[in-house]
């Protein structure tokens, strides 16, 4: 059956919300200010989220990006200047960092200072345990050996996912996942070969929503606007170099690949 745009979705079809929801975790904070232990995706996900929803953010806590003031327009504190200027009368710390020893230092530390777990410290997976993949290219440009589309016959999508679809679907994700922070704009297809990538981008960012997106750099034609779009994450898949490279990007060429990332980075530092 052919799905259309405007069908009324089945109550099963509903995510389950996760440990604390937007109410539970509203009272939880109060008049205090959320600070993010970590400036990763999940991390600025979260604060540009959190700000969509009302919540006042401090601002992020990482030793690596301090000394640059701030990350996507909210301060960035040293680990030090934080906890002597911070209490849980006044701060809710969000502990966002993955590594997960680091992890216990974190909360070991917090714990010093009077925080207290399920009370003034939370993990993100306690607001949200999503991580949504959306294919918004169904081709890809190339035909790797050791991708899905490079098998016989698979490599045969044609349509594109339309900016009027994807607003459907991150407005169904953001109403059942109210903490939605992060999602990722690929699985199999090349999703610079869809004209509408930087649109879907912003608004992914009107929602609060950071974005990741994967590309062989191959189909560059889009590239500049997406750039001008500003995902929070760009990732390179790069296996070797020169013929190795294009060994085993099938159809791809090392000299587009090398080109495309001098471009992002002249595109980035010129911002």
């Amino acid at each position: 059956m052919k799905f259309k745009e405007e069908a009324i979705l089945r109550h099963d079809s509903y995510i389950n919300e996760s440990k604390l929801n937007l109410l539970k975790f509203s009272e939880l904070v109060g008049e205090r200010k959320v600070s993010i232990y970590s400036a990763n995706l999940e991390g600025i996900g979260l604060a540009k989220r959190l700000k969509i929803l009302g919540f006042k953010i401090r601002g992020f806590i990482d030793s690596r990006t301090y000394k640059n003031n701030n990350k996507k327009n909210i301060p960035v504190l040293h680990p030090d200047f934080f906890w002597k200027n911070s209490s849980p009368k006044q701060d809710v710390l969000i502990i966002a960092t993955k590594h997960r020893n680091f992890k216990k230092i974190v909360s070991d530390e917090a714990n010093k200072f009077g925080f207290k777990k399920g009370k003034d410290i939370i993990y993100p997976l306690e607001l949200c345990n999503f991580f949504p993949t959306i294919e918004v290219a169904g081709k890809c440009n190339l035909f790797c050996r050791t991708c899905d589309m490079g098998l016989p016959n698979a490599n045969k999508g044609k349509g594109h996912m339309s900016i009027s679809l994807f607003k459907l679907i991150i407005d169904k994700l953001s109403r059942e996942i109210p903490f939605i922070n992060s999602v990722a704009l690929y699985i199999w297809g090349e999703p610079l070969l869809n004209k509408n990538l930087s649109e879907i981008i912003r608004i992914c960012k009107s929602y609060g929503i950071a974005t990741e997106i994967s590309t062989n750099l191959n189909f560059p034609k889009y590239l500049e606007e997406v750039i001008d779009a500003e995902p929070e994450q760009i990732v390179l898949p790069c296996a070797g170099t020169g013929e190795i490279y294009e060994r085993g990007r099938t159809g791809g060429q090392w000299s587009k690949f090398l080109d495309g990332c001098k471009r992002i980075r002249k595109m980035i530092d010129s911002k």
